[in-house]
């Protein structure tokens, strides 16, 4: 169902044959013309042991060399990846998981330099909730901008789902930008950045602006180094207006320069492939014959 997965298929059908797997029996990568096979599997989510299952006996049946997951399959097929007769293109379960919380993401990105992180603390129970602290709420494992919360209110703190845990962090005012790159034991193989001009609420961007960004280009390949990171790997970024955060910057933060944030890590395929070459994918990652460039802006 993941146009992630159809532009990987796209990017490897001229000298690979491609498969494709999913829960959902309809969907969209099953009518692809170049498809080889289309296999429906059990749901991760909610039969995980049926999903490895069935997994394992489609590498074993189909000869199976290279498993790319594209989506939130990551998180389960990671779990298991060193027990499947193949190589798997993602990085270990645990760093993964990491990364996905949006708490405890910060944890892996000390040596940075080239960007900045806001304040974030963690909301275990309702009285936890600062609400002087100009900010926002979001699950620690959320996807699409679900269940944001903008509006700090008492009303609001007590309607708060307390059954997971939470996030507070800085509100920051400023333009959205994201990347993404593919990266292969350490080395960045492709990268691309974009403004998220328009979104859904503050869910997936509907209209990409291509763009540069040295600051996150160079803390995209210091990450991907420092981890010695393969797989897909995107973050959300806020560029603040003038460089500055809101008026009313607590002490802490009161030596930050103009600059951009880091708010979350998708470690997955996001909308970032739509701006890569795909001509240049296949090579890159199993050649390793240079870097995925941008598309021109024109394209």
């Amino acid at each position: 169902r993941s146009y992630v997965a159809y532009y990987w298929a796209l990017a490897l059908k001229d000298k690979h044959e491609v498969i494709f797997a999913d829960s959902m029996a309809m969907a969209y990568c099953r009518f692809a013309p170049f498809k080889a096979a289309f296999f429906k599997v059990a749901p991760p989510a909610q039969d995980f042991w049926g999903f490895r299952k069935d997994l394992v006996e489609l590498v074993l049946n189909e000869a199976v060399d290279l498993i790319i997951p594209t989506c939130e399959e990551v998180f389960f097929i990671s779990a298991f990846k060193n027990e499947l007769p193949c190589k798997v293109f993602c990085a270990d379960h645990a760093l993964l998981a990491t990364l996905h919380n949006k708490f405890t993401v910060f944890e892996t990105l000390g040596f940075a330099r080239a960007v900045k992180f806001p304040e974030t603390q963690l909301i275990r129970q309702r009285s936890d909730v600062d609400r002087s602290f100009n900010s926002i709420l979001k699950p620690v494992f959320s996807r699409f901008g679900a269940k944001i919360i903008t509006d700090i209110s008492l009303a609001e703190q007590a309607k708060l789902d307390v059954s997971f845990q939470w996030v507070q962090q800085r509100r920051l005012t400023g333009r959205s930008l994201c990347n993404y790159a593919i990266a292969l034991d350490g080395r960045m193989l492709g990268h691309v950045c974009y403004h998220a001009r328009h979104r859904i609420k503050h869910s997936s961007a509907l209209y990409l602006e291509p763009m540069e960004n040295e600051a996150i280009t160079n803390f995209t390949r210091a990450f991907i180094a420092k981890h010695n990171y393969t797989g897909q790997i995107a973050f959300d970024f806020i560029q603040t207006d003038d460089g500055r955060v809101t008026a009313d910057l607590s002490q802490n933060l009161a030596q930050a320069d103009l600059g951009v944030y880091v708010i979350e890590c998708n470690p997955r395929g996001t909308s970032g492939i739509h701006l890569m070459d795909l001509s240049t994918i296949a090579p890159a990652l199993f050649l390793a014959e240079g870097v995925i460039p941008y598309l021109d802006a024109d394209t």
